[in-house]
């Protein structure tokens, strides 16, 4: 059995939440080391393009081998979910 160098991170955000969330990926980015490579995966409720390019290009700033891949999910998966904390982004992060 091989063991995989390759750390994968999911967090869903929205514009709200945003910032914390690049906080946290590129503090991931800054502490991988050796052969393990990142891919962080944004599960996107609501995040605008500006705003993403930004998160993945400071991300990408502290290690360029890292791969972000952005997964827009339809907020009428959440339909009915009251904010928690003013965003509905958290229902995502619970199933990953």
């Amino acid at each position: 059995m091989q063991v995989s160098d390759t750390v994968h991170l999911i967090y869903g955000s929205d514009n709200n939440y945003i910032f914390p969330t690049m906080v946290s990926a590129a503090s991931a980015a800054f502490g991988i080391r050796g052969s393990y490579d990142l891919v962080v995966h944004l599960f996107d409720l609501g995040v605008s393009d500006v705003n993403y390019a930004d998160f993945e290009e400071r991300v990408r700033q502290v290690n360029p081998r890292v791969v972000c891949v952005r997964h827009v999910l339809d907020k009428a998966l959440f339909d009915g979910f009251g904010a928690w904390r003013g965003s509905i982004a958290t229902y995502s992060r619970i199933g990953a």
